[in-house]
């Protein structure tokens, strides 16, 4: 931005053909790589985002920050990059209900990825469109929203319920069926023994 607005002052002074065509075409290409990172609304966005976050002031020392207000500013810094995937460790932590609802408005129009690993149910009902579920080893993806994981998850669990249930009698009537065809052996057995010494 700063080399774009030292090319547009340039403008103002006097120049010859050759220098006037290369001061145009340089910053054709910096409004082009400008236009490409969404430059033009950095400082608007800067401002929104310090303030949803509660940054401490531009002057302050990173040295001089607790370690919360750290977090902030890494976290601001973060969302800013607008990286294509966002891996969000507790991302409410350090943060009050404002800079939470904030943030949930936020990652509703990212156009990327999210990722997040959190304990704040009522941030995943807000802002979770997918849940991965670590169960046994296993990841099983649901689609929705917390509430609608525990809804589908209790599903789950009763037809687990059901099969285990189910599992369990069967199991049993062919143990039971097994016991039957040895103790038929068995008196076959005694039954041809006896035949056998008569």
């Amino acid at each position: 931005m700063d080399r774009f607005n030292e090319v547009s002052l340039r403008f103002g002074e006097e120049l010859n053909d050759d220098e006037m065509n290369a001061l145009i075409e340089e910053q054709g290409d910096l409004q082009t790589r400008i236009d490409a990172l969404g430059a033009w609304e950095l400082d608007r966005k800067l401002d929104i985002a310090a303030d949803a976050l509660r940054l401490p002031s531009w002057n302050a020392s990173v040295q001089h920050l607790s370690g919360g207000e750290r977090r902030r500013v890494a976290f601001c810094q973060l969302l800013l990059a607008g990286p294509e995937m966002l891996l969000l460790d507790e991302p409410t932590n350090h943060l009050d209900a404002e800079s939470v609802a904030w943030l949930e408005r936020y990652l509703e129009q990212y156009p990327g990825t999210v990722v997040a690993v959190t304990h704040d149910r009522y941030f995943l009902d807000n802002v979770a469109g997918w849940i991965l579920e670590l169960d046994r080893g296993y990841g099983i993806p649901w689609e929705g929203n917390y509430s609608s994981w525990l809804e589908q998850k209790d599903q789950r669990l009763e037809i687990e319920e059901k099969r285990n249930r189910h599992g369990e009698n069967r199991s049993q009537s062919n143990w039971n069926g097994l016991e039957l065809i040895r103790g038929l052996g068995r008196q076959k057995v005694r039954h041809v023994c006896s035949d056998l010494m008569n």
